[in-house]
C-alpha cells in the first residue's frame, strides 16, 4: 500500500500500553518504577524487544528480589519465554515450598499447560496428599474448557484439555478412603478406570492392572525445602561512541581485556543477534541504520518477527591467557534481540587483575556492533575499566554490550597469585 500519513498511530501489537509508557519513561527521564511482578515482566519484554540492557536488567533484578508465590508461575512462564534457566529454577522453588497455596490461588487456573506439567513433574511439593493436585487440576480444565467454549461437564473435553496432566497424577500413593472421597475423581476418570485403580490401591498384590496411560507409582512426593536466597544479577552496560554493521562471513572473533576494582562473580554477557534485511543483501555495504534521538533503537528496514538458529563461543582468560570458564551457545534466537550468553561455571573475578572476554560468532550474517568507549564504567558500585594492558589484546571490541555479574556471596581471605589458589570463607 502507499505510505502511512506522518500523523497515522503506529501500533505494536506485542507490548502493553503501560509497559511501552513505563518504558519511554525510562528513556526520557531515566526514572524505573516497578510496584508488581506482573508490571516488571511486562516492561523486561519491551526493554527486551528494543534493546535496553540497562532496564532489562533492573526488571530482573526486580523479579528476582521479589518474587513470591501468588505470581510464582506467571514469573516462570516469564522466564521460560525468555530461557532465562536461573529464574526458572527459583520460581520453582518457590512452587514447590508454597504447593497448597499456589493451587489453591485463583491464578492457578490459568496458568499454561506446560507450567502445569512442570509442577506435576515435581518429585517435591509441599502437600498434604496427591489428593490436592487431582482437585487442582480439574479446576484448571474447568477453566480451560470454559476458555474454550466446551462443556465442562463432558469428561471427554476436560480430558483433552489436561493432555498429558493426567498421567502424571500418583493415584496409587492415595489411600482407598481419599480416593473414594474425592468429587473430581468421577469428573475425570471412567467407571472402568476408577475400579482398577481403587482396587489397585486397596490391595496392591491384586491382579488387576492399573490401567494404560496412568501412573504406576506408589512413592509418595517428598516435602520441599525452603528456597535459598540468591544474588541479586547486576548489569555493567558499556557506553557505545559509534554504532556500526559487520557482516560476519563465517567465523568472526572479538576480544576485549578488563579489570574491576572489587571483587565479583561473573556470570555471562549480553550481545545483540543479527539483523535480517527484507531482502537477501548480496551487497558488503549495509544501508545506512537511523537511530533515535537516545542512540538506542535501530529504526531501519530490516523484518523483524524471525528466527535464526545462532552459534556463539566465549571464553574468559586470566592475565596468563589461562582459560577461566566459557560458554557455548547454540540456540534460535530472534533477530534484532539482545542475547544472554550465562557462563557454565560462574567464576570469581578479583580486583586488579587483568582479565580477557573472547567471543567467536559462527554464523554468517550482519550483525549490528559498535564501537565503545574505553572509559570506565560503574555498575552496583564496581568500577569496570576496559581495554587495559597490551593493545594488540582487545581486538575488534565490538560486539559485548553488557556484563552480567553478582556480589560474591563471601569474603576472600588470602591468594597466591603464582599458585591462583584461592582460600575463602563464610
Amino acid at each position: 500500500g502507499g505510505l502511512a500519513e506522518e500523523n497515522d498511530p503506529i501500533e505494536i501489537p506485542d507490548v502493553q500500553p503501560e509497559a511501552f509508557t513505563a518504558m519511554l519513561e525510562y528513556i526520557y527521564t531515566d526514572e524505573i518504577n516497578l510496584t508488581t511482578i506482573e508490571q516488571a515482566c511486562e516492561l523486561c519484554y519491551a526493554a527486551k524487544k528494543y534493546m535496553l540492557p540497562f532496564l532489562v536488567n533492573q526488571c530482573m533484578s526486580y523479579i528476582w528480589k521479589d518474587v513470591k508465590y501468588p505470581m510464582a508461575c506467571r514469573a516462570y512462564e516469564f522466564a521460560k519465554l525468555f530461557d532465562e534457566t536461573d529464574l526458572m529454577t527459583r520460581c520453582m522453588e518457590i512452587i514447590a515450598w508454597n504447593t497448597t497455596l499456589v493451587l489453591n490461588d485463583k491464578n492457578f487456573e490459568d496458568v499454561e499447560s506446560s507450567t502445569l506439567l512442570a509442577i506435576l513433574d515435581c518429585e517435591k511439593l509441599n502437600i498434604s496428599s496427591e489428593l490436592e493436585l487431582v482437585l487442582a487440576i480439574y479446576k484448571w480444565a474447568v477453566q480451560q474448557c470454559k476458555h474454550k467454549g466446551l462443556e465442562t461437564n463432558k469428561q471427554e473435553n476436560l480430558r483433552s484439555v489436561l493432555g498429558s496432566a493426567l498421567s502424571k497424577i500418583r493415584f496409587l500413593t492415595l489411600s482407598p478412603a481419599e480416593f473414594a472421597s474425592s468429587p473430581a475423581i468421577p469428573e475425570l476418570l471412567t467407571q472402568d478406570e476408577a475400579f482398577a485403580l481403587l482396587m489397585k490401591i486397596s490391595s496392591p498384590s491384586t491382579v488387576v492392572t492399573v490401567p494404560d496411560g496412568f501412573s504406576v507409582s506408589t512413592v509418595a512426593r517428598a516435602n520441599s525445602t525452603q528456597p535459598t536466597s540468591l544474588p541479586a544479577i547486576f548489569c555493567c552496560e558499556r557506553t557505545i561512541v559509534q554504532h556500526i554493521s559487520i557482516k560476519n562471513y563465517s567465523r568472526m572473533d572479538s576480544y576485549v581485556t578488563f579489570t574491576v576494582n572489587k571483587d565479583i562473580v561473573l556470570h555471562g554477557i549480553m550481545i545483540p543477534s543479527q539483523l535480517k534485511l527484507d531482502c537477501e543483501e548480496e551487497s558488503d555495504v549495509l544501508p545506512r541504520e537511523e537511530l533515535d534521538e537516545h542512540h538506542q533503537v535501530y529504526c531501519n528496514t530490516m523484518s523483524t518477527g524471525t528466527t535464526y538458529m545462532e552459534s556463539v563461543k566465549v571464553f574468559l582468560q586470566d592475565g596468563r591467557g589461562r582459560q577461566v570458564s566459557c560458554a557455548l551457545f547454540n540456540k534460535r534466537v530472534g533477530f534484532k534481540q539482545l542475547i544472554d550468553i550465562k557462563l557454565n561455571e560462574p567464576p570469581r573475578l578479583y580486583a586488579n587483575i587483568t582479565y580477557k572476554l573472547i567471543v567467536e560468532l559462527n554464523k554468517r550474517g550482519w550483525y549490528p556492533m559498535g564501537t565503545y568507549s574505553k572509559h570506565t564504567n560503574v555498575s552496583a558500585g564496581v568500577l569496570f575499566t576496559f581495554c587495559v594492558g597490551d593493545p594488540t589484546e582487545s581486538f575488534r571490541d565490538c560486539i559485548i554490550r553488557s556484563i552480567l555479574f553478582s556480589q560474591p556471596m563471601y569474603r576472600r581471605r588470602s591468594r597466591n597469585l603464582d599458585q591462583h589458589n584461592y582460600q575463602e570463607f563464610d
